[in-house]
């Protein structure tokens, strides 16, 4: 019955989560997903027999594994072009919990009824003022302090990635009376300057490229005044400047000037920059 309710409120997170989005239901499904079901499920394939843990020790246990399980998750979603977001992040953990769930659902009907492992809160209390192993209570304990080291750790690795990583810097900016601003009030047919800049911090030589459009669409809504090298070749750590000055030709508001960076060889965009602007007649 107990793996059954945590597969039932695992499912009910799934159109909660993805269609009808009710917060406080949400978020309650969500405190269980992350502090509970993940690591109950797994105690419960490593642990199917009542002989292990009493109920105090398997929430504990519970709780302990599913901050692990979280953090190795996020970890590896990290390292994947999904990162951690919302969507992948609940997905990964409702696949996870509903798989271990029903593998310990079936390990369960290969033991005998008295033998199968569950929560019976009948004794809870009796246990909680007179623990039966202090051996069982230490290994709790411990697990619960290592999971809030290695997510400590893990936090602060994730929001200090290594000095040598490889990245690119680009970005568009325009000083007036020494504040940044980026202009998106354009003239038609006017050129305006936009002075880009381009940091190579990949640790090897890197051949750049740069793409401009106004709503998706290059010539007949755009023009480049000034001249933009086909190719920008730099070494590890150089640095390259440009004043580009861009025309447009189509008026109206809310328009989308894109700079696009591509990173030879691949030819999907490697960085971007948006600006909403508006262009009107002079």
């Amino acid at each position: 019955m107990d793996l059954l309710v945590v597969i039932f409120l695992t499912l009910l997170l799934i159109p909660v989560t993805y269609f009808i989005q009710i917060e406080p239901m949400r978020m309650i499904l969500g405190v269980i997903l992350v502090l509970f079901s993940p690591g109950y499920a797994l105690v419960s394939t490593l642990f199917p027999r009542v002989d292990r843990f009493g109920t105090i020790e398997r929430i504990a246990l519970s709780v302990g594994l599913s901050l692990i399980t979280v953090a190795i998750l996020g970890l590896i979603l990290n390292f994947t072009p999904f990162g951690i977001k919302q969507i992948p992040f609940t997905t990964t953990l409702i696949v996870w919990t509903i798989s271990f769930s029903t593998y310990a659902l079936v390990t369960r009907t290969r033991i005998g009824t008295e033998d199968r492992a569950g929560l019976s809160f009948g004794s809870v209390r009796t246990r909680a003022l007179i623990p039966s192993g202090i051996i069982s209570w230490i290994l709790t304990i411990s697990v619960l302090i290592a999971a809030t080291i290695f997510i400590a750790t893990l936090i602060s690795k994730i929001q200090s990635p290594p000095a040598n990583a490889p990245l690119t810097e680009f970005y568009a900016s325009h000083q007036i009376d020494g504040e940044i601003e980026y202009p998106t009030e354009l003239t038609l047919g006017i050129g305006q300057d936009y002075p880009l800049t381009i940091v190579n911090r990949e640790n090897r030589i890197t051949e750049y490229s740069i793409e401009i459009t106004l709503d998706n669409q290059g010539l007949g809504a755009i023009t480049i005044a000034s001249d933009l090298p086909e190719n920008i070749v730099l070494e590890n750590n150089e640095t390259w400047e440009g004043i580009i000055t861009v025309v447009p030709l189509k008026e109206g508001p809310k328009q989308n000037l894109s700079f696009a960076l591509y990173k030879s060889p691949v030819s999907t965009i490697y960085r971007s920059l948006n600006l909403i602007i508006t262009v009107r007649e002079e």
